[in-house]
């Protein structure tokens, strides 16, 4: 009786429902009744100035709403299915053109609606202004910008003969002109600028993109006068450290504190010269000491340095964690955004900013200066003229004791860059190696080369992969070398801690401080047991059974070079984890690194090295003649 009673309920609902539905629809059908299209604005003729831009609108009625395709001379648009139908830039050939649009939908299963709007046509009024000089700005030490009134044609524009920069002293030599994209920017480089001189820009024979290639007024100037980076405080109340700026070989060192670029407000360090029209510069980060996890350092431009919440756009590098990324703030008042990421390479973490077409902002990051992986981008309505250009830093830290020291190095020219995808890095980011802990052993020097002074530079380094800091006090290295770390021992979010046979010589060799010391009596060549990392209770948390012998990176053994955690996502006790250095004796204290080189890619094969070696035998072998 039950499962008849189920399947009689199931059955009626089932038939209630689609009743019900039905009547639904029947209800939306009389309350939406389809209706076929009729046009009730009809686009109107228009007149423009060529390389402006010309909009025509149509307007149509209908259920369902109606869809659109424009048409030019009776041929369709490609991707013209809008109300609107804008024309940029307008050429001298469209003067005449004839357009209208068909509005369409479908009324039934069985009924196609459509309408077709009147003809209207295009004048177009030829372009016979000519290309003003609006300004000319230095960007210390070889770059000069030139910006024009209007886009001006690219073999006028790069020709050095229209160009010449004179100061009081003389005429400034010009290696090579480049039109920005927009074609309104001309970036010359010159002979090295001399800051607070004033220079003359004159130029002749550059031409607009108009058919009737209007030419700019002979002997056009405009004078700027170069600035070093002149530095400012950004915030309210500014940064509690007093920071610095320290002219250096081939760029500059900035102590900076601070608590952020980013969010709501901004509070850093700021070293700026005003720029006018596009721009495409990169830079050279060396180094990024860690005050914070989050400090940053890199390319900012910005549209005021009167307030904390300007619009900005910026490409920034942190110390180790969070690499590289792009960040904007589009509106005042707005969140900084921050997107895309690249990891960091020091000294070769390379950063550019590209401004194109006055509002247009893109970062990108990458490990020659030639090859850039794009971050981001953005739009900044407001940064319509000049911006405020330069390098940002911030310690992100409201210690007024700590800072972050960034080191900006070979400031210039990104023009000729290429943007690729991705960039191939030969090892992985430091990163932790097993699940038991977030601590990492990441290198070890077991078998220093020699060193002319005598000096140890055995030592140990240990990684904190979290983004906070640990307490390792009480923990403890053991195997060929006995070592108890006091308590406590703090290694910040993303830090390095060394331990060394002789603290004082390796901290004296590679310059770094706070290195701690398991004594003469331990030494890591000896081979007899794995290096262990023990917890207070004295649990294994990593072991390495590093040798000197294959599987294991032989080239460490006594060569100057290091063992180093290259695939932490291996495991610690896996060979193929470990590599040589890039470097002779190795990077305590700081990630790996590597320079970008063809080289990298070529291999010698055993063959090849067989055939070389019985090439090599046979030509010291001695010929003799009858």
């Amino acid at each position: 009786m039950y499962p008849l009673m189920n399947s009689l309920f199931w059955t009626r609902s089932f038939w209630f429902c689609a009743a019900l539905l039905t009547i639904l629809a029947g209800g939306n059908r009389a309350l939406s009744a389809s209706t076929p299209v009729a046009i009730t604005t009809q686009p109107t003729n228009q007149m423009a100035t060529e390389l402006l831009s010309a909009t025509f609108v149509v307007v149509a009625s209908g259920s369902p709403i109606p869809q659109y395709q424009w048409y030019k001379n009776g041929n369709a648009i490609s991707n013209a299915t809008g109300r609107t139908l804008t024309l940029f830039p307008v050429q001298l050939s469209d003067d005449g053109a004839l357009f209208q649009a068909v509005a369409f939908n479908i009324v039934s299963n069985t009924v196609f609606s459509s309408a077709t709007s009147s003809v209207a046509s295009l004048s177009v009024t030829p372009d016979t202004t000519p290309p003003a000089l609006v300004s000319a700005s230095g960007l210390y030490p070889t770059l000069v910008y030139v910006l024009f009134s209007k886009g001006v044609r690219i073999d006028t524009a790069t020709n050095l003969a229209n160009y010449s920069i004179t100061n009081a002293s003389g005429s400034l030599g010009i290696s090579n002109a480049t039109l920005l994209a927009g074609s309104t920017t001309v970036m010359l480089a010159t002979a090295p600028l001399t800051t607070g001189t004033v220079y003359t820009v004159t130029v002749n024979g550059v031409v607009d993109l108009a058919v009737a290639a209007n030419m700019v007024a002979p002997n056009s100037q405009a004078t700027f006068t170069p600035a070093d980076y002149s530095g400012q405080a950004i915030g309210n109340p500014p940064p509690a450290l007093k920071s610095t700026i320290t002219v250096v070989s081939n760029g500059y060192d900035i102590l900076a504190g601070g608590a952020d670029i980013g969010g709501l407000k901004d509070q850093f360090l700021f070293d700026y010269q005003p720029m006018s029209g596009d721009f495409d510069v990169k830079v050279r980060l060396q180094g990024l000491s860690q005050s914070d996890t989050w400090a940053k350092a890199g390319l900012m431009a910005r549209t005021s340095l009167a307030s904390n919440n300007n619009p900005f756009a910026a490409t920034l590098a942190t110390p180790t964690l969070a690499g590289c990324f792009f960040e904007s703030r589009a509106n005042t008042g707005g969140s900084g955004i921050a997107s895309g990421s690249f990891p960091i390479n020091y000294p070769y973490t390379w950063l550019r900013l590209q401004r194109q077409s006055g509002t247009n902002f893109s970062g990108y990051a990458g490990v020659d200066g030639q090859s850039w992986v794009p971050l981001g981008s953005v739009t900044i309505n407001s940064a319509t003229g000049a911006v405020y250009f330069g390098l940002a830093a911030t310690g992100h830290t409201n210690d007024p004791a700590q800072g972050t020291l960034a080191q900006f190095r070979e400031v210039g020219s990104a023009v000729g860059g290429i943007a690729v995808s991705h960039i191939s890095f030969p090892f992985e980011p430091p990163g932790p190696s097993s699940r038991r802990a977030a601590i990492a052993i990441t290198e070890i020097m077991y078998q220093p080369a020699p060193q002319p002074d005598g000096t140890d530079l055995e030592f140990v380094e240990l990684y904190n992969s979290n983004p906070f800091y640990e307490d390792i006090g009480g923990y403890s290295l053991s195997g060929n070398i006995s070592f108890t770390f006091p308590s406590p021992t703090i290694i910040p979010g993303g830090s390095y801690l060394v331990v060394a046979r002789v603290p004082a010589d390796v901290q004296s060799h590679y310059g770094i401080s706070g290195v701690l010391g398991y004594g003469l009596t331990n030494t890591l060549a000896n081979f007899g047991a794995p290096l262990r990392l023990l917890n207070k209770e004295q649990a294994v948390l990593l072991e390495i059974p590093y040798s000197p012998l294959l599987p294991w990176p032989v080239a460490a053994n006594g060569t100057g070079h290091s063992l180093f955690l290259a695939r932490a996502s291996y495991g610690e006790g896996f060979p193929a984890a470990w590599a040589i250095s890039e470097s002779v004796d190795g990077t305590p204290g700081r990630g790996e690194t590597f320079r970008a080189n063809p080289l990298r890619a070529v291999v010698i094969t055993p063959r090849f090295l067989l055939m070389a070696l019985v090439f090599s035998w046979a030509s010291c072998v001695p010929v003799t003649t009858s």
